[in-house]
């Protein structure tokens, strides 16, 4: 039989509706000891305006949460208040760029619009990658700084996250890993210069402060989506697709920073987190979003 193709136009049909459902029609049995909220977050909506997005990445983000208790399961979405959503709502229109759409549509409006905002610090806050519990905080997180902070209970938006420190940086992965040994929080930020700094940190159980473990310089600024752990290691994936800090600084959407260097390999920078000791070893190219496992022999 001939395989039908994917109707991928689906993946971008907003979804406007946000409900709560509660006391969920349960198939089997859901066990009494399990308790709890199972949160998750994604893209919901893809237009705003006359404005239509052009990538899945950029889609405004929506909490779901499914809330366990004594054995019954409920429901509820909503949107993240993010500035973005806001401001975007507000007035109509984009309020700033997305991963791959212009919040202006001509030329003449994209350089006036980056004239007004180059002193500015119009952050991007779209955070529709993931979330995570901080201490007592629960986060939304993408690839900027810009992390927001929820209640799991009823999705309510509570403002910027910050953390307790003054390490620097304008990017960072939206999938920190939990060390399940040591309970600590370990994730990246890059702190763009003429050289990019990598600083990988971690975050005790308890605590909103992060600690670096060790600090990766780097001539290019290399994207990296994820990274992996081990028991005693930590690794990046440094491939030849480069962002073009210039571009970047230009307030382009990401994806347009974005440049594939021909003929060049890919590295897997490896941290010893134990002495902070990095090692580089050098393979064929390739780019990898995330890392299915990494684990230890010998």
């Amino acid at each position: 039989m001939p395989v039908k193709p994917l109707n991928i136009a689906k993946g971008f049909s907003s979804q406007y509706q946000e409900k709560t459902l509660n006391n969920l029609t349960i198939v089997g049995k859901i066990p009494g000891w399990l308790s709890g909220y199972f949160v998750s977050n994604g893209p919901a909506q893809f237009e705003v305006g006359t404005t239509h997005f052009k990538h899945w990445f950029d889609g405004l983000a929506m909490l779901k949460v499914f809330d366990f208790r004594s054995g019954t399961v409920n429901f509820k979405n909503h949107f993240l208040q993010s500035q973005q959503y806001k401001t975007s709502h507000t007035s109509g229109r984009l309020n700033t760029n997305e991963f791959a759409t212009y919040a202006n549509s001509s030329l003449l409006d994209r350089t006036v619009f980056f004239i007004k905002n180059l002193f500015k610090n119009n952050l991007y806050d779209n955070c529709n990658i993931n979330t995570i519990k901080i201490a007592e905080h629960f986060i939304a997180m993408t690839e900027s700084q810009e992390a927001i902070e929820f209640k799991p209970s009823d999705l309510c938006t509570l403002g910027p996250f910050r953390f307790l420190d003054n390490i620097q940086g304008q990017l960072t992965t939206a999938h920190p890993h939990l060390d399940i040994l040591s309970g600590e929080t370990i994730n990246i930020t890059m702190e763009i210069g003429k050289r990019t700094k990598y600083h990988i940190f971690k975050i005790s159980a308890n605590s909103t402060k992060r600690e670096i473990i060790q600090t990766y310089i780097s001539d290019k600024l290399f994207y990296m989506h994820s990274f992996s752990i081990s028991s005693n290691y930590i690794i990046l994936y440094k491939s030849p697709l480069i962002i073009n800090k210039f571009k970047l600084f230009l307030g382009m959407p990401f994806n347009d920073t974005l440049v594939w260097e021909r003929n060049k390999s890919t590295s897997f920078i490896i941290i010893d987190c134990r002495n902070g000791n990095i090692k580089e070893i050098e393979t064929d190219a390739f780019v990898c979003l995330h890392g299915v496992n990494a684990y230890e022999k010998d």
